[in-house]
């Protein structure tokens, strides 16, 4: 006789078309393949008409939003999540991003198991959040980290004691078809074909250290006057980081489209991709991009040392130091011969540390381990 599906209960805080959505929708197929019945909860509501949105209805995937609402009203959403998990009774709830974590482990019943994964390290978090991680950790079951860092930056730090593991992200490659041509994909930017490109993709926020990545513009410009920067996405810095461009003289070079529905295409038509962080979680646009076969130039942070070896499978710049990244990036633009063997060791790599299926087994392994006590 066939069994039924376990359900499992994603709480997130905005199931957009942002990394943590996508990683959701990664892992759907996989899950159901194994014996499970996702559905999403969101403390806030995001466009029906969004990628991730299109990719779970495609997958029968339900998705349920609170409604719109103050931002920071947590009992607002512990109650509706009580409500909601009272009604459906799922066999396991997984939580990610802090404010759906604190959330969760506040609504959560006694007798269903709580996963919460943390997606980033301590700097990324307000006192807040720190405080809630704090006052919920008792009511976590088990927290996993999507990097070593980010287990060895919370429980150091933080003092957290419940139990934790590491379970890298996964990253579909199916997700990461290539739809136009790289001189499509300069049109559409107005950057012309025999441009060389550096791209950087995330929010445009001060964490993500594009400015960093301006700042390094002159230099670049100066020994490869052909090249542009593209920075992809949506955020509050980015009048301040086209007003730098300016000063600098270098905002004829500079391209920021807004948020990129097509980014795969991007790194495609990039020549490098960098990734100026000052502090990450894990980094999901280098693995892509490794996973594209571009060469990467990133910052030397804990979780993107933990795929990247300097000179092995990429350059590794330390962080807020644009001269150290304009170097970093022409070596790149300027040797293709030694690009070669840091991309093809660098696909080798990531195509093993985050494998959807060997990931998934992992949370596979980890649910029914809790579903079992």
């Amino acid at each position: 006789m066939k069994q039924s599906p376990v359900s499992i209960l994603f709480v997130t805080t905005r199931f957009d078309d942002a990394a943590v959505s996508n990683i959701l929708c990664d892992l759907f197929p996989a899950l159901q393949r194994a014996g499970f019945a996702p559905a999403v909860w969101a403390l806030e509501p995001a466009p029906r008409e969004g990628v991730s949105h299109r990719r779970a209805a495609a997958a029968g995937v339900p998705v349920h939003e609170l409604p719109p609402g103050p931002k920071w009203n947590l009992a607002r959403g512990v109650r509706a999540l009580r409500r909601f998990v009272r009604q459906h009774r799922p066999a396991l709830i997984h939580s990610h991003l802090g404010r759906a974590d604190i959330v969760a482990a506040l609504a959560r019943p006694a007798e269903i198991p709580l996963v919460s994964t943390l997606h980033n390290v301590i700097d990324n978090f307000s006192r807040a959040t720190r405080l809630g991680f704090l006052l919920t950790d008792s009511r976590v079951t088990v927290r996993t980290g999507v990097s070593r860092a980010c287990i060895t930056s919370m429980y150091d730090n933080w003092r957290l004691k419940s139990a934790h593991r590491v379970i890298y992200n996964p990253i579909d490659p199916a997700r990461l078809e290539v739809a136009r041509s790289r001189e499509q994909v300069l049109s559409g930017l107005s950057i012309p074909p025999d441009r060389r490109v550096v791209l950087a993709a995330g929010r445009v926020i001060p964490m993500k250290g594009h400015r960093y990545l301006i700042q390094a513009m002159p230099e670049i410009l100066r020994a490869a006057p052909d090249g542009a920067v593209v920075i992809a996405g949506e955020g509050p810095e980015r009048e301040a980081l086209l007003a730098l461009a300016r000063d600098l003289g270098v905002e004829s070079a500079l391209r920021m489209p807004g948020f990129t529905p097509g980014l795969p295409d991007l790194i495609a038509a990039a020549d490098v991709v960098a990734m100026p962080s000052l502090w990450e979680g894990l980094g999901l646009v280098p693995i892509e991009a490794m996973l594209l076969r571009r060469p990467v130039v990133a910052s030397a942070l804990p979780p993107i040392m933990e795929y990247i070896d300097h000179e092995v499978e990429g350059l590794l710049v330390p962080p807020a130091d644009p001269s150290a990244l304009a170097t970093a990036i022409l070596r790149t633009l300027q040797q293709p011969a030694e690009n070669a063997a840091r991309i093809s060791a660098a696909h080798a790599r990531v195509t093993h540390q985050f494998n959807l299926e060997h990931i998934t087994a992992q949370y596979v392994d980890l649910y029914r381990e809790l579903l079992a006590r």
